[in-house]
């Protein structure tokens, strides 16, 4: 990482780049290495239980105690903490070695009264759906599929059926603890919200939402079932519980919760060979074992539709996230603002081929408040994103990305217009089919103008720095 005139980097999920033992310094001393060794193995019986599993060795995971400019107080230096959280505020550090089993499964296919079933057991990995249960990609800067796939690891089981035409999914254990040999929890889980995440001149929010109002989810539930509608679309209906060992308030009141019930469905529809529709909704209330604390502003509904025109693509969609929903999903972004709620409004993109080596994206993102009976943000506060970049292949090994991003906060009575940048430069070169190398230059600019809450973590109002990532990634 680098600084700019004496002022860091930051990243997408809003770490400090360009500092080092308290000051602000230029490229080649905020330096950081990380490995990571990820060994597969698996049984060969051709009949029979099968099983596998992954073990992992590396320095991907943790944090060191140190101290950072602008801040009173010693702060944690993260490689990238565990694979589920973002670290907003917290420089790039390596971590100690680490060695842990990211999966290890026995799956076997049997019958009971009748009903053939799949059953898998061991530490495993599950996702439902990006407003359900999907991890979120938590490194934006490093590709690995045990890190990027939107799996949930936990220890426990799946149970797979086919009943007629429907698929029914059972799965289920504990969603904690899945610890290291230094005894950091891979992917912990939080779920659940009890008031808006964000009133202006307050803080803003930056990463992931882990505000005190969420609660850390010790096992799970879940019931998943598909059904096919003719052969054009499906329909997906979930019912998920995430249960907590502990409590956490809820806003206005007394009351307390200690478990998440998610519910709601996703549409899925082929209008013709080239246009495709997805629908959904859900909804995430809070409870106190079996009685209701929270049923109101707390769900999410979307649509999109997505046409393929051959040389290019084209996709729209509108959605209305409400302040209180807090599934344990992954739907995206804007800036900074990871899995953002208490907005509506609309998406879209379009990508062209502009020959066969050179291809350019264009997409946006354009909210306001949902200005609900709990909301932080009205009708008069915006939120609006635009991306764009250009990918080109120079010859058969090397591919060029240009790219940027930028972000603009419009809220009401506000002095000024915060606002987030970034440029990036990026080059990846393929040297065969088991192993790629990748750099990427990436530039920063925000400024929160002054306004009361715009100030980063750790960083403050303005952050024009950036940083300078490499990986190189070999399968064998």
């Amino acid at each position: 990482g680098y600084s700019e005139d004496e002022r860091p980097g930051v990243t997408v999920d809003g770490r400090p780049v360009g500092v080092k033992n308290g000051n602000t310094v230029g490229v080649g001393r905020d330096f950081t290495v990380l490995h990571e060794m990820g060994i597969n193995i698996k049984g060969t019986n051709e009949t029979g239980p099968k099983w596998g599993g992954t073990l992992v060795v590396g320095n991907t995971l943790g944090s060191t105690y140190d101290s950072f400019l602008l801040s009173s107080t010693p702060l944690d230096r993260v490689a990238f903490g565990n694979q589920s959280s973002t670290w907003s505020g917290s420089p790039f550090e390596e971590g100690n070695t680490d060695v842990w089993w990211q999966t290890l499964w026995v799956q076997y296919d049997t019958s009971l009264w009748g009903q053939n079933f799949s059953a898998t057991f061991g530490r495993v990995g599950h996702q439902v759906g990006s407003y359900f249960m999907k991890r979120s990609d938590n490194s934006p800067y490093f590709k690995n599929e045990r890190w990027d796939n939107g799996d949930w690891y936990f220890d426990g089981g799946i149970f797979d059926f086919s009943i007629g035409s429907a698929d029914l999914t059972v799965f289920g254990g504990r969603q904690s603890e899945r610890f290291t040999t230094s005894g950091i929890d891979i992917n912990p889980m939080m779920a659940g919200r009890s008031g808006a995440p964000f009133f202006p001149g307050d803080d803003r929010p930056v990463g992931k939402s882990t505000d005190g109002n969420s609660i850390y989810i010790d096992q799970h539930l879940g019931f998943q079932l598909g059904l096919p509608l003719t052969d054009r679309g499906s329909l997906n209906l979930n019912y998920l519980i995430f249960d907590s060992n502990s409590t956490a308030g809820v806003v206005g009141s007394s009351d307390v919760f200690n478990r998440v019930v998610v519910f709601g469905g996703d549409f899925n529809w082929k209008v013709n060979n080239r246009m495709k529709l997805n629908a959904g909704y859900s909804q995430s209330n809070l409870m106190l074992n079996s009685d209701t604390r929270v049923d109101e502003d707390n769900s999410a509904w979307w649509a999109n539709l997505s046409y393929d025109g051959g040389n290019w693509h084209a996709w729209a969609g509108y959605r209305s996230i409400d302040p209180q929903f807090n599934a344990p999903g992954s739907w995206g972004r804007v800036g900074m603002y990871w899995n953002p709620s208490d907005i509506e409004g609309f998406m879209g993109g379009i990508g062209f081929d502009l020959s066969s080596n050179t291809s350019v994206h264009v997409g946006g993102q354009w909210y306001v408040g949902r200005e609900t009976d709990m909301s932080g943000l009205s009708k008069d506060d915006k939120l609006n994103s635009l991306s764009a970049s250009l990918n080109h292949r120079i010859n058969s090994n090397w591919k060029l990305m240009l790219g940027g991003e930028w972000v603009e906060w419009d809220l009401d009575g506000a002095p000024a217009k915060p606002r987030e940048r970034w440029y990036r430069v990026g080059l990846n070169h393929d040297m065969g089919n088991n192993t790629k190398l990748s750099f990427m230059w990436e530039m920063s600019d925000y400024d929160g103008k002054g306004v009361s809450g715009f100030s980063l973590p750790n960083i403050g109002q303005r952050a024009t720095g950036g940083f300078l990532t490499t990986q190189v990634s070999i399968r064998f």
